[in-house]
Protein backbone atom coordinates (compact mmCIF):
# COMPACT_ATOMS: atom_id res chain seq x y z
CA UNK A 1 0.00 0.00 0.00
CA UNK A 2 1.20 2.96 -0.80
CA UNK A 3 0.18 6.54 1.21
CA UNK A 4 0.66 10.07 -0.07
CA UNK A 5 0.36 12.74 2.29
CA UNK A 6 -0.64 15.95 0.49
CA UNK A 7 -0.56 19.42 2.19
CA UNK A 8 -3.84 21.37 1.04
CA UNK A 9 -3.78 23.90 4.17
CA UNK A 10 -2.82 27.70 1.90
CA UNK A 11 -1.18 30.07 3.93
CA UNK A 12 -1.91 33.47 3.73
CA UNK A 13 -0.08 36.27 4.97
CA UNK A 14 -1.88 40.26 4.94
CA UNK A 15 -1.84 43.09 4.96
CA UNK A 16 1.13 43.47 2.57
CA UNK A 17 2.84 45.71 3.26
CA UNK A 18 1.96 46.31 6.80
CA UNK A 19 2.63 49.16 9.29
CA UNK A 20 2.85 47.13 12.45
CA UNK A 21 1.48 43.70 12.39
CA UNK A 22 0.82 40.71 10.21
CA UNK A 23 -2.19 38.80 10.13
CA UNK A 24 -1.04 34.82 9.51
CA UNK A 25 -4.42 32.58 7.86
CA UNK A 26 -3.00 29.15 8.56
CA UNK A 27 -5.51 27.59 6.16
CA UNK A 28 -7.05 25.10 8.25
CA UNK A 29 -3.53 23.76 9.51
CA UNK A 30 -4.17 21.61 12.75
CA UNK A 31 -0.58 22.40 13.76
CA UNK A 32 -1.00 23.74 17.60
CA UNK A 33 1.95 25.42 17.69
CA UNK A 34 3.43 27.98 15.21
CA UNK A 35 6.95 29.40 14.92
CA UNK A 36 7.32 32.57 13.52
CA UNK A 37 10.91 33.91 12.63
CA UNK A 38 11.11 37.38 10.66
CA UNK A 39 14.63 38.02 8.75
CA UNK A 40 16.25 41.40 8.06
CA UNK A 41 17.17 41.52 3.84
CA UNK A 42 20.73 40.89 5.34
CA UNK A 43 19.52 37.82 7.21
CA UNK A 44 19.74 39.62 10.65
CA UNK A 45 16.65 37.62 12.93
CA UNK A 46 14.66 40.61 13.99
CA UNK A 47 11.53 38.51 15.31
CA UNK A 48 11.65 34.60 16.95
CA UNK A 49 8.68 33.31 18.73
CA UNK A 50 6.54 29.96 18.76
CA UNK A 51 3.10 30.83 19.04
CA UNK A 52 -0.05 28.71 19.83
CA UNK A 53 -2.55 28.09 17.38
CA UNK A 54 -5.58 28.60 18.74
CA UNK A 55 -8.15 30.00 15.79
CA UNK A 56 -6.14 29.00 13.01
CA UNK A 57 -5.07 32.69 12.51
CA UNK A 58 -2.54 34.17 14.23
CA UNK A 59 -1.24 37.92 14.58
CA UNK A 60 2.44 38.66 14.65
CA UNK A 61 3.03 42.11 15.86
CA UNK A 62 6.17 44.32 14.53
CA UNK A 63 6.01 47.54 15.40
CA UNK A 64 9.79 48.32 16.05
CA UNK A 65 11.02 47.42 12.71
CA UNK A 66 12.12 49.75 10.03
CA UNK A 67 10.84 50.01 6.79
CA UNK A 68 11.82 47.59 3.75
CA UNK A 69 11.51 44.28 2.95
CA UNK A 70 11.71 41.14 5.18
CA UNK A 71 11.57 36.93 5.37
CA UNK A 72 9.32 35.77 7.47
CA UNK A 73 9.65 32.12 7.63
CA UNK A 74 6.58 29.62 9.35
CA UNK A 75 7.14 26.51 10.44
CA UNK A 76 4.49 23.51 11.17
CA UNK A 77 5.58 20.34 12.56
CA UNK A 78 7.95 19.28 9.77
CA UNK A 79 7.38 21.81 6.83
CA UNK A 80 8.50 25.12 6.39
CA UNK A 81 7.21 28.22 4.29
CA UNK A 82 8.74 31.16 3.49
CA UNK A 83 7.20 34.95 2.42
CA UNK A 84 8.45 37.84 1.45
CA UNK A 85 6.74 40.90 3.25
CA UNK A 86 7.13 44.50 3.38
CA UNK A 87 7.21 47.09 6.32
CA UNK A 88 5.38 50.49 4.88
Amino acid sequence: MIEKIVNFHKITLYPDPFIDHVSIDLGGSAEKTVNVKVSSSQGKVVYNQDQANQSGTLQVNLPGLMTGSYVLTLTLGQTQSVFKIIKQ
